[in-house]
């Protein structure tokens, strides 16, 4: 089987293999059609990934990858958060900024969208919303750590 041929896969075990680096267990890993974001970490542990991430750069893509797997670890965007960023993705605050964004011309970002019982999913991308319309997270999902990227 030529890797080339099955571009999800290859994503999907980019995501597995970054999940081993940074010790975490996702649930599923899943490469669909989304619209709003380049990835999220669901609270029962499932990685979801934008189909178009295929399109992006490695680098990029990892990017993306690390993000969400360590919200398998840790729900916010905190300093330990940014900090494991910083030693597996150096350089990921200038790929945050980038056109690579969806909806890069918003100044605001949705961290995560919220319902009662916690946390219900964490969003990557940008998007548009009303200014004072903030969302939060609360509580941690499972267990993460991180390298650099050269998976």
């Amino acid at each position: 089987m030529k890797s080339s041929q099955y571009p999800a896969q290859d994503l999907k075990r980019r995501v597995l293999s970054w999940a081993v680096k940074l010790k975490v267990n996702p649930h599923a890993v899943r490469v669909q059609d989304m619209r709003r974001k380049w990835g999220s970490c669901s609270s029962t542990g499932t990685i979801t990934l934008a189909s178009d991430l295929l399109d992006q750069e490695q680098r990029f893509q990892d990017y993306v990858i690390v993000h969400e797997l360590l919200h398998l670890r840790l729900a916010t965007h905190g300093r330990m958060f940014k900090a494991l960023m910083s030693a597996y993705v150096p350089g990921w605050h200038a790929m945050e900024g980038t056109g690579q964004h969806r909806f890069a011309e918003s100044t605001d970002r949705q961290e995560a969208g919220c319902d009662a019982g916690g946390i219900d999913e964490h969003t990557v991308r940008h998007r548009t919303r009303k200014k004072g319309n903030s969302a939060t997270q609360h509580g941690t999902v499972a267990v993460h750590v991180e390298n650099s990227v050269s998976a």
